[in-house]
Order: structure tokens, then C-alpha cells, then sequence
């Protein structure tokens, strides 16, 4: 490509790469709400942020592959998918659908840079483009390989590899299992989720011995089983006595206590009681689904989420769906469904008005009556007397009290 195409060009990407980088961080969380935490979500945008750059740089210099550094980014981004288990394949895609959009703004540019050029002129820029563009993929993805790889190899998961593959087996199809090692299927099981939220957080050994105390204070009987499914995440399970006429129900784990029990940055998800093998799998998976909600709530003041909490499980059935559940919200709530400080307290105050009364709100809130009562009333001004004791209105409450300005519209400016 000629030098004044390409400076312009690199100019014109180098002037954009913020809003680039946060338009593909935020883009592929709305797609893929299962990859994503807080934490997650900024190391993709550095990531992303130093890609575009060397992408502009690798343009800059007219495919100079030796632009093409693999960077601590890059190992970061590798290392915190690795240590979560997401396999290479998902990394890869990442960078595609990424790539895709810095692809997509590149010819943005040559259509605003180069409207005045002949079609022969302009043709020739994109030939020119495509080629670097290829050539950057391939290098970039090989990079991306073995790094991976190379994190992977690092973050070797500790613990039984054959009982995490015999667990696994049976989470798959529990047909006909009856036990694992020596943990067995039969009776009522409760499932926990434990996790680091930093490779900088406790060692493997502490977070052993802190699931054995977890199980212990769910009233574990006997021997749990204890598998490390990566690095940062422990799957545990606990037999329980039997509750009748209480099917499906969490024993009553003091939510504090438990909490008590967690170092710094270490989180718990704990599922409802379920009986037999099927039961076992069903409660792995509530467990799973309650873990994403305590990552994407990210409240180290809240570590502990368990099914016994109002609204957590709803919260649960929407975390890997949240596009959805914004469109739910946006329908049920209307204009309090974009995201500002106000509409907060509002929605806020309406969800423990209909929890609790107006007094109890206002004790919960620590709020005066007549406060309570006017917030009350603007909510109703807006989703109208009949509707705001609706079920979809409560679902829509807690979703927003779950997820916060993840299921709201971005406030206008």
C-alpha cells in the first residue's frame, strides 16, 4: 500500500481504538453473557485495546510481522480463560468476532477517507487491506494457540483428573450411576460452588480445606465429594437428611456464617436439596447457574449466593440469558427501565414496598414513610396501579435488583 493511504488509515484507526475496544468488550458481553464478570470484562478490554493497537501499528508499518508482539494482554487474557476452563476454541472465536468489528470500522474509514479517489484507487486500497489483514489473522491466531497452550500447561488443575472425568461423566447422563470413588448418588445431596475470583487468591490446599468447612455447615453427612473443575473453581457435593414435606428446599444455612467461612475474594454458590443421581446433576447445575449471578453481581459484601435467597433463583434463570431479561424489564417497567441513579432508587424502593409493605420498606431502607410513599407513588405514575403488583413486574424487580444496569438501557444523553 502507498505511505499516504496507509498513515491516513492509521490515523484514522489509532484516533478510534477506544471506542472500538469498548464497542467489541461490550458487544461480545451482550452475546456472550456466560463468559462474563466484571473481572473478565476488563481484562478483554485491555486485551482488546492493545490488539487494535498493534493491528494500527502492523498497517502503520505495511505488514511487518515483527509488529506483532504476543504482549502481557494477550498472556492475561490466555491465563484468566484457562484458569476459568474455557477451552481454546472460545479464545479464538473472541478474536475473530473481535477482528471482525476493527475489519468492519476499516472500511468505515476508507468510505470516509477516500470518497474523492476513482474506484480503481479505492479497489486497490481494499486489495491492499485484505492482504494485511489475512496475513495479521494467521500470525495472530497461531499466537493465540500457543499461548494458550503454554497458560494452560501453567495452570495445571490440581486435585483427582480421574474423578473430575468420572464426575463429569455422570453430570452428563446420570443414568443408571450409583456412585463416585466413593461418594454416593443415593439420598439427598446439596451442590456448592466455590471459587477464587484472582489466580492472586488463596492456594488450592486452603480452598480445600474451606470447602470441607462449607460442607460441614450445610450439614454435610459423612464424607463430601470435592472435585477441582479448573484452578479457581471447586464443585462440591454434601449428603443431607431427608426434609419431608420440605421437597426441593435449602437447608437453613446461615447465609453469615457461611460467609464467615470465605477468605478474601472467594465466593459460594450453594443449590436446593435434590435427591438421587438425577438429583446430584440438577443441583450442579442450579449451583453453576447461582455462581454466574455472584459473578456478574460482583458484591464483595455479598460473596454468598444460595437458592434460599428471595429472587436468586430467579435471578438464575435469566444469567444466561440476559438479553432477554432486559427486554423483559424495558416492557414490564418502561421508562424506569433506563439506567440513572433516580429510576435505581425507585425501582429499588418499589421492589421492597412490595416485599414488605410501606413500613417495611422503610425500615429496610432506613428511609422515613413519606419518602417511601412518594418513590411508591412515582412508580405507579409510571407502570400504572394494576400493573405494578403484576408477576412480570416483580420478575422485572428483581432482575433489576440482581443485575442492575446490566438488563437497563443506557441512560440518554
Amino acid at each position: 500500500m502507498q505511505a499516504k493511504p496507509r498513515k491516513m488509515l492509521y490515523n484514522g484507526l489509532a484516533k478510534h481504538a477506544p471506542e472500538l475496544a469498548s464497542e467489541i468488550a461490550q458487544q461480545t458481553r451482550e452475546e456472550q453473557p456466560d463468559l462474563f464478570t466484571p473481572e473478565f470484562y476488563e481484562v478483554m478490554l485491555k486485551s482488546t485495546r492493545a490488539n487494535i493497537d498493534l493491528f494500527t501499528e502492523y498497517i502503520g508499518s505495511d505488514g511487518d510481522r515483527r509488529t506483532i508482539r504476543p504482549g502481557s494482554t494477550l498472556q492475561q487474557m490466555a491465563r484468566t480463560m484457562a484458569a476459568r476452563g474455557m477451552p481454546l476454541s472460545t479464545l479464538i472465536m473472541l478474536f475473530h468476532s473481535a477482528h471482525n468489528i476493527v475489519e468492519h470500522k476499516l472500511l468505515q474509514l476508507t468510505q470516509e477517507l477516500f470518497k474523492d479517489h476513482s474506484a480503481e484507487e479505492v479497489l486497490e486500497i481494499l486489495e491492499d487491506l485484505r492482504i494485511l489483514t489475512n496475513s495479521y489473522v494467521r500470525t495472530r491466531a497461531n499466537q493465540l494457540s500457543v499461548i494458550y497452550t503454554e497458560e494452560a500447561a501453567r495452570l495445571k488443575t490440581p486435585g483427582d483428573p480421574g474423578l473430575l472425568s468420572e464426575t463429569q461423566r455422570v453430570l452428563r447422563d446420570p443414568t443408571n450411576a450409583t456412585k463416585i470413588g466413593r461418594y454416593n448418588l443415593r439420598g439427598s445431596h446439596i451442590s456448592f460452588q466455590l471459587w477464587s475470583a484472582s489466580s492472586a487468591g488463596p492456594s488450592t490446599e486452603a480452598l480445600y480445606r474451606v470447602a470441607r468447612a462449607i460442607s460441614k455447615q450445610l450439614g454435610g453427612q459423612g464424607e463430601p465429594l470435592i472435585v477441582y473443575s479448573s484452578s479457581l473453581l471447586i464443585w462440591g457435593w454434601c449428603h443431607v437428611d431427608e426434609q419431608p414435606g420440605v421437597p426441593g428446599r435449602l437447608i437453613d444455612a446461615d447465609t453469615k456464617a457461611l460467609a464467615k467461612l470465605l477468605p478474601d475474594h472467594v465466593g459460594l454458590s450453594v443449590a436446593s436439596r435434590s435427591s438421587g443421581a438425577h438429583g446430584f446433576r440438577d443441583s450442579h447445575f442450579q449451583a453453576e447457574r447461582l455462581r454466574k449471578v455472584a459473578e456478574r453481581r460482583d458484591d464483595p459484601k455479598k460473596p454468598v449466593v444460595t437458592a434460599r435467597i428471595d429472587g436468586a433463583l430467579t435471578a438464575a434463570a435469566f444469567v444466561d440469558r440476559l438479553p432477554l431479561a432486559k427486554r423483559l424489564v424495558s416492557s414490564a417497567l418502561g421508562e424506569l427501565a433506563e439506567a440513572n441513579d433516580y429510576n435505581m432508587v425507585i425501582l429499588e424502593t418499589a421492589r421492597n414496598y412490595l416485599r414488605h409493605g410501606i413500613a417495611g420498606a422503610a425500615t429496610s431502607m432506613v428511609a422515613h414513610r413519606n419518602t417511601v410513599k412518594y418513590r411508591v407513588d412515582k412508580f405507579k405514575d409510571v407502570v400504572g396501579e394494576e400493573a405494578s403488583t403484576s408477576s412480570d413486574v416483580h420478575t422485572a424487580l428483581e432482575l433489576v435488583h440482581w443485575f442492575g444496569d446490566q438488563v437497563l438501557k443506557k441512560e440518554k444523553v
